[in-house]
């Protein structure tokens, strides 16, 4: 598996990670000039400053040559457990660069993992729920969740999940064609292990976006300049119980 090196702004502290997977460098970007309105509120400790660096997981536009969204009837939910180890995607709905492992639950027993290194669902999600068990599987490095990607897993809202030697930073970052922008800083969470299980959920209503880390808000964030409305789902890092629910115009 190659080992993808990229550059991350931890708060104040520039840092330099290695992706548990390899990854597509990040697209050429234009420094946003400041003419996108975003509106923000993080729970727990406001805005701040910083974040798990910058987005950018996938590379590409929406022009011609892209595999093709399919339709996956909601909800979706995947465990991994139904293909062989070792199995290299495609495999079930998913597309890209990923593979099935073994490692140990949260109690400790062996359980099959999907690997991703730019593992794609490719549908047409518009208002949707997703939720996943993610693993920190490693010290130093970041995992990644693209939501309304293309199919290649380029552009998009993009959480990003930063494990800091014990401790986890966040950032959510909106990627299209042109800029990358950072749209929240989620507070840091102290106490991490290295091969922790996390649960995540991100709720994505037109513009609004919420993200659950273990059940707590972390951060609520509102896109008011022509947001991202639909699009795939795209995985970096290793990954169990993903599911996606559409939210058919109710939050909760």
């Amino acid at each position: 598996m190659n080992t993808t090196i990229r550059n991350f702004t931890f708060g104040i502290l520039a840092l330099t990670t290695i992706a548990c997977g390899s990854e597509p460098d990040p697209q050429p970007g234009v420094e946003d000039d400041g003419s996108e309105t975003v509106t923000s509120s993080s729970a727990g400790g406001g805005d701040g400053e910083g974040g798990a660096g910058e987005g950018g997981a996938g590379e590409g536009g929406a022009g011609a040559g892209l595999p093709q969204t399919v339709e996956i009837p909601l909800p979706f939910t995947e465990s991994f457990e139904s293909y062989g180890i070792a199995s290299v995607a495609p495999f079930g709905e998913w597309i890209g660069d990923g593979s099935i492992q073994m490692t140990l639950d949260e109690e400790g027993l062996e359980t099959q993992v999907g690997s991703a290194n730019g593992l794609v669902l490719p549908g047409t999600f518009g208002d949707h729920r997703i939720e996943l068990d993610l693993l920190t599987a490693c010290t130093y490095c970041a995992v990644h969740i693209q939501t309304r990607s293309n199919t290649v897993g380029a552009f998009g809202y993009e959480l990003v999940v930063g494990t800091n030697y014990g401790q986890l930073d966040f950032a959510l970052w909106k990627e299209k064609e042109g800029y990358t922008k950072q749209i929240a800083a989620p507070p840091s969470i102290s106490g991490w292990g290295a091969d922790d299980w996390a649960h995540v959920r991100i709720d994505l209503h037109g513009g609004h976006i919420r993200v659950f880390f273990q059940g707590d808000l972390i951060a609520d964030v509102t896109d008011e300049d022509n947001p991202i409305t639909e699009g795939s789902l795209a995985l970096w890092g290793r990954f169990d119980n993903v599911k996606v629910t559409a939210l058919e115009g109710i939050e909760n």
